[in-house]
């Protein structure tokens, strides 16, 4: 198995998590360099995996083949992936829906990417700016409850997030986990 060694990152992932490596678990044809990850280079016979997470960090695991059934839940919807790039899987993304049930969507065929690891929910500036605009975050977190949920839609499916799944709690600040590009 090829290691490399990387002698400058951008960004800060490296400096706000609490990891000192990485495992890639794409394809070697979606690298520049070819080389096969990780996942090609352990040679299993299948190249399913599965994750087990819940809210104590000690309980958490992979399944590396397959599945473990004892922690199963049945799948809820299923999504057609309709460009599967590395680590980014991209979905067809309907609209947002914010109370009142106000729709809103981009003029453009846009759609959605599931990255694994990152906590934010990012969008195009005029869409976080129509929907967060009018949504106060108390820096203490008091008014979380309170907050609207917000409903988006992908392949005319429904997914709808209550104040605290769209809120993030950093160093001791609460703020909206949106970013808008």
């Amino acid at each position: 198995m090829i290691f490399g060694e990387a002698t400058h990152v951008s960004g800060n992932a490296f400096a706000v998590s609490n990891i000192s490596g990485m495992l890639g678990l794409g394809y070697s044809n979606t690298t520049a360099s070819h080389i096969p990850s990780f996942w090609e280079a352990m040679n299993i016979t299948s190249s399913s995996y599965s994750f087990y997470l819940n809210n104590d960090k000690d309980g958490n695991y992979m399944t590396v083949p397959g599945m473990d059934t004892d922690n199963y839940e049945p799948i809820k919807e299923h999504h057609i992936i309709y460009k599967k790039k590395s680590y980014q899987y991209i979905l067809k993304f309907d609209h947002f829906k914010t109370k009142h049930d106000r729709i809103v969507k981009d003029d453009h065929n846009i759609s959605a990417m599931l990255a694994v690891g990152y906590p934010m929910i990012v969008m195009p500036d005029k869409i976080a700016t129509d929907i967060f605009d009018s949504i106060y975050v108390e820096h203490d977190c008091s008014n979380i409850a309170t907050l609207p949920s917000i409903t988006l839609a992908i392949d005319g499916h429904d997914y709808t997030l209550e104040g605290k799944d769209y809120i993030m709690h950093d160093e001791g600040i609460c703020k909206i986990a949106v970013q808008a590009v």
